[in-house]
Formats: C-alpha cells, sequence, structure tokens
C-alpha cells in the first residue's frame, strides 16, 4: 500500500504521477499473485471437502455404509 499512497500524495501535491496507470496496473497485479494462489488452494479445499461430504450424504440416503466402504477401498479389514 506504501505504492498507492505514494502515488496518490504526489497527485495531490503536483496533479502529476510518477507512472502512468498501466505502469501501476501491472506493478500492482504482481503484488497479488500470492493472494490470489492463496484463494486459490482455500477454494480448491472447500470444494474437496463438500464433495466428499455430498458423496457421504448420499451413499447414507442409499442406505450404503459409506465407512466401511471406505476402508474396504483402503484395504483395511472390515471388523
Amino acid at each position: 500500500m506504501a505504492m498507492i499512497d505514494s502515488l496518490v500524495a504526489q497527485g495531490r501535491v503536483s496533479g502529476h504521477y510518477s507512472m502512468t496507470p498501466e505502469e501501476l496496473t501491472n506493478r500492482y497485479v504482481r503484488t497479488l499473485e500470492p493472494l490470489e494462489r492463496l484463494r486459490r488452494v482455500f477454494l480448491d479445499e472447500v470444494v474437496a471437502h463438500f464433495a466428499a461430504d455430498a458423496a457421504m450424504y448420499r451413499a447414507k440416503a442409499e442406505g450404503r455404509n459409506c465407512v466401511r466402504e471406505a476402508q474396504s477401498e483402503e484395504g483395511v479389514p472390515a471388523a
């Protein structure tokens, strides 16, 4: 935000800016890349969580034992 604050101050003092709107966009957007990666990872995890929940509820609605099925898929012997 220091870059933005500096540009705003420049504009207020002189009415001129040290970079063009295109330069500002190119520099600022790069600073948001880590945030975008975090957003993507977070949303992927949320979607995976809800997909797993939906599969479990579908299995329950169909009368299947989803815990036993998951164990058998993983090679865990049934108790």
